[in-house]
């Protein structure tokens, strides 16, 4: 008697990696800060071996292989907290956060620890990419502050939770284990 509700997260990785390269597309030059016609990049992901972690990264990776030129500098996880992530953005060497051009994030709030760094610490935000589209993000993305999120459409999700429960408390059947949402791409130039 166990149901999944929850969103795609091999579709929202997908979606992060469109977002990436439509942000290559059409802001390359304001981009590619060192003119090496490579996105340097940092991976911040969530929970190690947590499935959703699993699945964005994979989803994120296998979308933007042989389509963006990709130049990993560092990556690392923060378990899906924003000052975990601030914390962890203080152990990489200047040379390295300076060189970074775009980060993906697994969830929004680290990517609000990503974005509290480079602003505490007076450096130029790079192209910054969330999920989950919580307000403050969905504030700073509107802003133009951070790039983009990926919404996972909570709302369904909700719907979802009550159609299970509903025909559960009338005795039917709910024979569908998985009910995902789905997720849908928020920039700062929709």
């Amino acid at each position: 008697q166990i149901w999944y509700v929850g969103s795609d997260g091999q579709l929202a990785g997908r979606l992060q990696g469109e977002m990436l390269i439509d942000a290559w597309n059409q802001e390359q030059e304001i981009m590619d800060r060192n003119q090496n016609g490579k996105i340097d990049y940092l991976l911040v992901e969530g929970e190690p071996a947590h499935y959703d972690t699993i699945r964005r990264t994979n989803a994120f990776i296998e979308s933007t292989v042989g389509v963006l030129p990709m130049n990993l500098l560092a990556d690392f996880t923060a378990d899906w907290n924003r000052m975990r992530a601030y914390e962890e953005m203080n152990l990489l060497s200047d040379d390295i956060v300076g060189e970074i051009e775009a980060v993906v994030c697994n969830n929004d709030d680290m990517a609000l620890g990503i974005c509290d760094f480079y602003r505490e610490n007076g450096i130029e935000i790079p192209l910054i990419m969330g999920m989950n589209d919580n307000r403050e993000v969905h504030d700073l993305v509107s802003k133009g502050i951070l790039y983009g999120t990926v919404w996972l459409n909570q709302e369904k999700q909700v719907d979802d939770m009550i159609r299970i429960i509903e025909k559960l408390s009338m005795g039917e059947a709910v024979e569908q284990k998985v009910w995902y949402s789905v997720p849908e791409i928020y920039t700062r130039q929709k």
